[in-house]
């Protein structure tokens, strides 16, 4: 494999800092020697994304709405790392305010980049089994969103379809999901055998 040089940056500024958006503006040179001036970077905190899955082995979702979109939109329990947070603490701190979830077994099935080419940001994804819903949510300013529940297995056949009530559009989400049930496939872990099973049989 090639490995071409790494860029340098020349110099950085801040277009815009605050609580929910930092903007970098970078002037940077290539590998190949062009300077590209300015080169954009959107500082983000890590992310984590839950495939939630209950006592009932229901998949719990939820639908929220979605500014950017202007429509409310079906997804992942998911949410940011806070500062001294680890991702697993992240993750329970969110089933819990989003959904009211606790217990069952908690497996962190991937870690990737959210888009690496202009973004800081690791998205950890995660199966959570087991639990069940029974505390009430603590939702945030901002936050307006429906809890739904429905068998895993048709919420798997509605992903891998692209169609259906329970289709999931959001691209981060869709690779977590499918993280989520290449795990299931594959791991020995007792906590999944019947979901495993459940996915498989005809």
């Amino acid at each position: 494999m090639t490995e071409h040089p790494s860029w340098t940056t020349l110099s950085s500024r801040y277009v815009v800092n605050d609580e929910w958006l930092t903007l970098r503006a970078d002037t940077v040179r290539t590998g190949e020697g062009h300077v590209l001036d300015p080169f954009y970077v959107a500082e983000h905190r890590d992310w984590v994304n839950c495939v939630v899955v209950d006592e009932d082995e229901h998949a719990v979702l939820v639908r929220q709405y979605r500014h950017g979109v202007g429509k409310h939109v079906l997804e992942l329990v998911a949410g940011g790392v806070e500062p001294g947070e680890t991702p697993e603490d992240a993750v329970r701190r969110e089933l819990l305010e989003e959904t009211g979830y606790t217990g069952g077994a908690l497996f962190r099935t991937g870690v990737s980049y959210a888009n690496p080419a202009s973004q800081t940001n690791r998205v950890f994804s995660f199966l959570a089994v087991g639990g069940a819903c029974r505390e009430r949510q603590a939702l945030e300013p901002g936050e307006s969103l429906s809890v739904e529940r429905a068998p895993l297995r048709e919420v798997a056949r509605d992903l891998v379809g692209g169609t259906g009530e329970r289709e999931v559009l959001q691209s981060l989400h869709l690779a977590s999901a499918l993280l989520a049930l290449a795990f299931v496939a594959s791991s020995a872990h007792p906590a999944v055998a019947s979901l495993r099973t459940s996915l498989t049989s005809s």
